[in-house]
């Protein structure tokens, strides 16, 4: 990776190139390795670094090896296709509009989404932290596997 926005872009970016990891794994019948995610410029802008003093001082006393949930596949291309939608409408519409579609919708998106509902939560944790509101946050940690939850 040339340059990376560590606080707006990062997760993002893994994200994708874990998913896209994922897909080719899958299409070539292989297992996915260990993603080793290098940047030559990992920066932080002037403008987000107060939200981002927010997000490291609310997991100050945290020390974890940072990984997403494994991609299980088996054929589920319709639930990539449906992570891949709720990525992006994360990534660009409002908390509020977020909140209301995963209060109205979060037991369809666990049901279409199948193994890929832990993706989606962290996904939507980070965006929380990242735009400091904690007042969801425990309602989202809550719906995430125990074992996913020592990364959040």
């Amino acid at each position: 990776m040339r340059s990376n926005n560590a606080f707006r872009l990062f997760l993002y970016n893994f994200f994708e190139l874990s998913f896209i990891q994922g897909i080719v794994s899958f299409e070539l019948g292989i297992e996915p390795g260990n993603i080793f995610y290098n940047a030559l410029s990992m920066h932080l802008y002037l403008d987000d670094k107060e939200q981002a003093e927010l997000y490291l001082n609310h997991n100050v006393n945290q020390e974890y090896e940072c990984s997403f949930p494994k991609l299980c596949f088996n054929g589920h291309i319709y639930s990539l296709k449906e992570l891949q939608n709720l990525e992006f409408f994360i990534r660009t519409e409002s908390i509020n509009t977020i909140m209301k579609d995963f209060k109205l919708h979060k037991n369809k998106y666990k049901e279409i989404l199948g193994s890929f509902y832990d993706y989606y939560l962290i996904l939507l944790h980070f965006k929380l932290i990242k735009t400091n509101n904690v007042a969801h946050l425990n309602e989202i940690k809550d719906c995430i596997d125990p074992f996913y939850q020592n990364l959040l």
